[in-house]
């Protein structure tokens, strides 16, 4: 009966002086995630090789989950520290001209896609009326870029057409709603099928300096 009593004490005592931090990680090996729908975020991290301890750095700077890529995305390809992207974001800076300033262009979101949906249908008639030399001065509203970049990611990382993705998008789900859709029927897929889950890793330029 001591026994008992005395792991009940221990137990509560851990419950009420650990940091109250979602984040907070102590030497049981045990990390108290927090519950506040981070997965996406942490997803778009593991995608572009940026850790999970980074990711929720950049999230407590107050970057939205669906601007995250979008920052990764241009760090990898402009070979940059992907918090001074991060930092000219939340300075107000629209993606076009932080593109531009890393000495990008349009181009860079570019990805050929059969399809006539939101995002690629608009964005494609930019690139279609203008040859690749003179992308630089196509110019992409914020959304138009967090389309473009969220779209690839999903359908890189799972291995799913991004066709796919655009007519969820179409549809009006969230990356984020799309991100655990797709996300839940892969890990199905994978338990049934014995298979090792998980989505793929960005190769190439799009892991950013850190």
């Amino acid at each position: 009966m001591r026994t008992k009593i005395s792991v009940l004490i221990v137990f509560f005592a851990l419950v009420f002086l650990l940091p109250s931090n979602s984040n907070a990680e102590w030497s049981g090996g045990i990390s108290l995630s927090d519950d506040s729908g981070n997965s996406f975020s942490l997803d778009v991290g593991d995608y572009y090789g940026v850790s999970d301890r980074d990711v929720k750095k950049v999230k407590t700077r107050g970057m939205a989950d669906d601007d995250m890529a979008v920052a990764f995305s241009l760090s990898g390809s402009a070979n940059v520290n992907y918090d001074d992207v991060v930092s000219m974001r939340l300075s107000g800076s629209s993606w076009n001209d932080i593109t531009l300033e890393l000495g990008l262009n349009a181009g860079t979101f570019y990805e050929p896609v059969r399809t006539d949906g939101p995002p690629y249908g608009k964005a494609h008639g930019y690139y279609k009326n203008k040859p690749k030399g003179g992308w630089g001065s196509v110019k992409l509203s914020d959304s138009e870029i967090v389309d473009l970049v969220n779209t690839k990611f999903i359908s890189e990382h799972y291995g799913l057409a991004a066709s796919e993705v655009v007519k969820m998008r179409g549809g009006g789900k969230s990356f984020k709603d799309i991100n655990e859709s797709v996300k839940g029927k892969k890990d199905k897929g994978a338990r049934e099928g014995g298979n090792g889950g998980g989505g793929k890793g960005k190769g190439g330029n799009g892991r950013g300096k850190r």
